[in-house]
């Protein structure tokens, strides 16, 4: 991955647990993929999750980019925020954009759980 890592460590807090996290996601409008009993607890959970920055920010805090993935052109193709739950972490991959004139919209495609 050609990572941009502007803070190395960077996360933000979320004050609950990973569970707690998903419910939040899915109260934005996300479909979340039921896990496998097949699936190793490191595969990724897919989502479809799109919704304005601001609501995203009142309900988990800012996005802290810790990674971006550039495709043809250079522009951005993904990028990698991560949360510190109370029992692990929440790793994003998704995109934050300009939707509509001056509104930033946050896409999330998948999660990691740790």
């Amino acid at each position: 991955m050609d990572a941009n890592r502007p803070h190395a460590n960077a996360s933000s807090t979320f004050a609950g647990t990973q569970n707690e996290f998903l419910l939040a996601m899915k109260s934005l409008g996300a479909a979340i993929e039921s896990r496998d009993s097949v699936c190793r607890p490191s595969n990724p959970l897919r989502v479809s999750l799109q919704c304005s920055a601001n609501n995203w920010g009142r309900v988990f805090g800012p996005v802290q980019i810790v990674a971006v993935q550039f495709g043809p052109g250079g522009r951005p193709a993904f990028e990698v925020w991560q949360y510190q739950c109370v029992d692990g972490l929440i790793l994003c991959v998704g995109c934050q954009c300009e939707r509509f004139a001056a509104e930033n919209w946050v896409t999330v495609r998948a999660i990691f759980l740790s």
